[in-house]
């Protein structure tokens, strides 16, 4: 159903004789639909559960850092989109029953020492769709330390600071991107003896 609704938003706007294939035009216009739906039910999710500014934070955390840090993708939108959805409810309800403990700081420090080493040893996660270049590679890795320094950094002092417990939304979120990498890590080193036997 999305890629007929993509083909037909594509073959309207775009023709043969454009820049690019028009596959190529399908496949954007499926991958900014997916987004949009995700993002959609994820701040419904967020209003349903009360907890639209967590969600808001987490949308943009999540988006900021995954960009460059990459890690796990499912092989079709509705799985993305289904992932999508549980990784928000298991973030909202991690932050709801185990807040006090992403408070401490120690946990907090660990958990911002153990995205940052992930990063710097693994960011960007290879994925056969998107090959990069030494210096994207570099860069990338480079952004995603800053971007995760920066979220971790604005998420503490608001939180010990000015008591915005909103923001400990950030330790879970960055928890999930962890994992998503770890996955592909594992999911590509997996592929790589595979293929060496």
């Amino acid at each position: 159903m999305l890629h007929s609704l993509a083909s037909a938003v594509a073959n309207y706007f775009f023709d043969k004789n454009d820049k690019y294939p028009i596959d190529i035009y399908i496949y954007g216009i499926e991958l900014v639909i997916s987004s949009v739906v995700g993002t959609s039910l994820i701040i419904l999710t967020g209003i349903l559960t009360h907890t639209f500014i967590e969600c808001l934070i987490y949308i943009v955390v999540f988006s900021f850092i995954r960009i460059y840090t990459g890690g796990y993708h499912c092989m079709t939108y509705l799985k993305c989109n289904i992932v999508t959805i549980i990784s928000y409810i298991l973030v909202f309800l991690s932050l709801r029953f185990f807040g006090s403990i992403f408070a401490n700081p120690f946990i907090m420090f660990g958990g911002f020492a153990l995205t940052i080493l992930l990063a710097i040893f693994f960011a960007p996660v290879k994925h056969e769709n998107k090959e990069l270049t030494i210096s994207e590679k570099k860069k990338y890795k480079i952004l995603s330390v800053v971007m995760i320094t920066l979220f971790y950094s604005v998420s503490t002092i608001l939180y010990y600071v000015f008591d915005v417990k909103q923001t400990l939304i950030i330790f879970p979120t960055c928890i999930t991107i962890d994992i998503a990498m770890l996955i592909s890590i594992i999911k590509n080193i997996y592929i790589s003896r595979r293929i060496s036997q």
